[in-house]
């Protein structure tokens, strides 16, 4: 199979940026990890373990099933923040999360205009996590911000 032009490049882009939010997904939760905070861990190694299983496997199947090879490299570097900038943490990850989506929606509209439903159907089951984890790290923010951080930290520990 041959796919069109347009939805390999953005499938392409798309794996880019999975890759760099996987790779700082997996830095932060080792960091942490390190650090006593499992629990803060655990909000980073789901988007690592769960992405990697939801999003970039599929779409690396995706991609060789038009007859393409993927780009490899990050879109962004990966950062780590220190644990006192666990809302920078967070907030940097929603970020990610948010570029995450408007590339799955640029993803959609290359499909749907090369009439290729298969992408676009597997692309809106991807989006539908992202938007979850957006949900998630969004009221994580929410909730550091009405806690001082060190409090927030001693509650967490563990």
């Amino acid at each position: 199979m041959q796919g069109n032009p347009a939805v390999i490049a953005a499938l392409n882009d798309q794996y880019r940026r999975l890759m760099a939010v996987q790779e700082q997904a997996h830095q932060q939760e080792h960091w942490y990890e390190s650090v006593k905070y499992k629990c803060i861990s655990n909000w980073f190694d789901c988007v690592e373990t769960k992405g990697h299983e939801r999003l970039i496997h599929p779409l690396m199947k995706r991609v060789n099933a038009l007859g393409a090879r993927l780009v490899s490299g990050y879109a962004f570097e990966p950062e780590v923040f220190d644990i006192l900038d666990l809302e920078r943490a967070c907030s940097s990850m929603l970020g990610h999360l948010d570029e995450l989506h408007a590339g799955f929606i640029a993803i959609c509209n290359a499909a749907e205009s090369s009439d290729d439903y298969v992408t676009e159907s597997m692309v809106w089951d991807m989006q539908t996590w992202v938007e979850k984890q957006q949900r998630k790290f969004r009221a994580r923010i929410e909730k550091i911000r009405l806690h001082s951080i060190k409090d927030f930290l001693q509650e967490k520990m563990g």
